[in-house]
């Protein structure tokens, strides 16, 4: 076991499978480019397809290894078409052009997949790049725009509104590939953002930071015991902090500042990436699908603390908190202060 990683609450044993399940340090070659001909994308359809309408899997949303797990394998495509229905009449482009990925308007999917092929954006300086996207990215999100605008790629982008036929295609392998091996060049266009931003994020953390779900509209992602391990983290020394109210670059700058940040397991968690040093990390999580976040330290070598503290609902409903355990595997971390309680008068 690496001495970054430090998991507390889980089994004995249960924290060695869980590593098992990835490769556990960044590859430190560079991943594969492809060349891809005849490749057609479609307007709201992820990746890119042949054409007969197969799925081109060195262009596909997610990528593992042909080494990888069979059930990484398995899961790759879950509820992804094999084959698209292609119109009689493309659109045809003959210029080449570099594939960016897809670009998806899920915070935490957008750091992890959308952005696993940038690394390669300057080593084809002079080719547009090709992105496909949901419909609703015709209004992106704020992070989009930031990270697209810091990497100087809004002016090279291409997003089809019509099946385009793209007589040559090059095609780079994602950087990290699906909950199993991360590269060492995962990071470079993370960095690059986090250097173009750093002077937007001006707000300075010098207090432990909890990052809390309590105020989003998605019940399935909240536990009610939330509120009550933000009060408990108060009296800890904790900032409680709500990111969907920050800018990235306020995001960023939490991960480069504050001694600690915590979180549930969840998409804020993956602003890690952009650190542009080692930062500490705990994970409050239920034992299972933190595959990407164990991908990442071994990328940023940050100190993680993994706290299995909470518990899926049986109905698939979400998860609920553990408190008084959360609280005391911290503890036992060495990563809370003892509590300060105001007197009542």
């Amino acid at each position: 076991m690496t001495a970054f990683r430090h998991f507390y609450g889980f089994d004995p044993g249960e924290a060695d499978t869980r590593l098992r399940k990835i490769v556990s340090r960044p590859d430190p070659s560079r991943p594969a480019v492809h060349q891809v001909h005849n490749a057609i994308a479609m307007p709201a359809v992820a990746g890119l397809h042949d054409k007969d309408g197969r799925r081109i899997e060195a262009a596909a949303i997610r990528t593992v290894s042909p080494e990888a797990p069979y059930l990484r394998k398995q899961k790759l495509y879950k509820g992804a078409p094999e084959t698209v229905s292609l119109p009689d009449r493309l659109r045809v482009v003959e210029e080449p052009v570099l594939f960016g990925g897809h670009l998806m308007k899920h915070y935490g999917h957008f750091i992890i997949e959308s952005m696993s092929r940038m690394w390669a954006r300057d080593l084809f300086p002079d080719l547009p790049i090709l992105f496909t996207s949901p419909r609703k990215w015709r209004d992106p999100p704020a992070y989009g725009t930031d990270v697209l605008g810091a990497l100087g790629l809004q002016q090279r982008m291409i997003v089809v509104d019509q099946p385009t036929l793209f007589r040559e295609v090059v095609c780079p392998w994602t950087a990290i590939e699906y909950r199993w091996k991360a590269y060492a060049v995962a990071d470079e266009p993370h960095i690059a953002v986090a250097r173009a931003l750093h002077r937007s994020g001006r707000r300075i953390w010098r207090r432990p930071v909890y990052l809390t779900r309590s105020g989003l509209t998605d019940t399935l992602r909240k536990s009610e015991a939330e509120s009550e391990l933000e009060e408990e983290l108060s009296t800890r020394n904790f900032e409680i902090i709500r990111p969907e109210e920050l800018t990235l670059a306020e995001q960023i700058s939490i991960f480069e500042q504050a001694p600690l940040v915590a979180a549930t397991v969840g998409s804020a968690l993956h602003t890690a990436l952009f650190s542009r040093s080692p930062t500490t990390l705990a994970t409050l999580n239920w034992g299972r699908g933190f595959e990407h976040y164990l991908l990442v330290d071994g990328v940023k070598r940050h100190n993680s603390y993994y706290l299995k503290s909470m518990v899926r609902r049986c109905d698939g409903g979400g998860y609920d908190i553990d408190v008084p355990l959360s609280l005391s595997l911290l503890e036992q971390a060495g990563l809370t202060e003892a509590p300060v309680r105001v007197p009542s008068r």
